[in-house]
């Protein structure tokens, strides 16, 4: 009972903290929950072209998939570094490395039913809206919802391994660290970022190759499985280009002494190239979304006016 008592008490005292972490959670939910109510709905399946449909959808879902735990990492990164301090006091007054894991594994359930219950109602609202737009931009003319067994199913279980991954990388952190290390979480700043010009060639080669593919698929929804795995690709790609090629830019502006030297870029740089860690993938994730909404829009545009 007490573990439950602090694991609550923690939440309500770091509020703060929680809310930016149960909001990105609630909206990742909502997001897969609303294309797997269109996958099964009876309205997308009544359609003439449903079986391309349907995969496009699925392929959809996995793109959103692995949206929803990088959002989940970054935004229990800002998260865990307040818990990391938590922790270190608890070890002070006596609590030992079990107990500390005990309260962890609370926390996150709480936070998994807390998410689950605000992104299923949140979801399920949202998507009476989505699939009327839906039918009516493809010509359907079923509007039926279904809530299947098969949808809730698959939110719960995936996000039920997205919250034992995060509780993991607790139990991690606790059996590594030291308890002053703990402590003095919040005070610790971030390290300088080391050059991983492996990674540049890497990323740049994922971004060509991803365009390569895309560019050279005549027909998207005859050769789906080429168009998807061109989308992971260039995903991998921007997540590696934005926290890799930012260092390395950074780090040769810092090294043109005229350049960094300067009152205008001293402070800037150096700010920059010890957050660009952390903010980098908040950044490529940004960078993703604005595209997807970009390719959304004129592809719905096109296709709307060109019926």
């Amino acid at each position: 009972m007490l573990h439950w008592k602090l694991a609550w008490q923690s939440i309500i005292k770091n509020k703060l903290e929680y809310w930016p972490f149960i909001l990105a959670g609630s909206v990742a939910v909502a997001l897969n929950l609303v294309i797997q109510l269109l996958i099964y709905s009876k309205g997308v399946q009544s359609l003439t072209a449903s079986v391309s449909v349907i995969e496009m959808l699925s392929f959809g879902q996995a793109v959103i998939s692995i949206l929803s735990i990088i959002f989940l990492l970054y935004t229990y990164s800002f998260l865990n570094k307040r818990k990391q301090a938590e922790f270190g006091l608890f070890s002070i007054l006596g609590m030992q490395k079990s107990d500390l894991i005990k309260i962890s594994w609370r926390q996150q359930l709480i936070s998994f039913i807390t998410v689950t219950i605000l992104g299923i109602f949140s979801g399920f609202v949202f998507s009476k809206v989505l699939i009327l737009l839906f039918i009516k931009l493809v010509g359907g003319n079923n509007f039926e919802l279904n809530i299947t067994k098969a949808s809730i199913i698959f939110i719960l279980v995936y996000f039920s391994i997205c919250f034992l991954f995060l509780f993991l990388t607790d139990v991690f952190t606790i059996l590594k660290l030291k308890i002053i290390s703990l402590l003095h979480a919040t005070q610790k700043g971030e390290a300088e970022p080391k050059n991983h010009w492996v990674l540049l060639i890497t990323g740049i080669g994922l971004l060509a190759c991803g365009y390569y593919i895309s560019l050279t698929v005549k027909s998207p929804l005859k050769a789906m499985m080429q168009f998807f795995i061109a989308v992971l690709l260039v995903v991998s790609a921007t997540y590696i280009l934005f926290i890799v090629a930012s260092t390395i830019v950074l780090k040769l502006m810092k090294q043109n002494k005229r350049y960094y030297y300067q009152a205008n870029h001293f402070i800037t740089v150096s700010n920059m190239l010890f957050r660009m860690k952390q903010n980098a993938t908040g950044l490529a994730s940004i960078a993703l979304l604005t595209t997807m909404a970009l390719v959304v829009i004129v592809t719905t545009v096109s296709m709307f006016v060109g019926q």
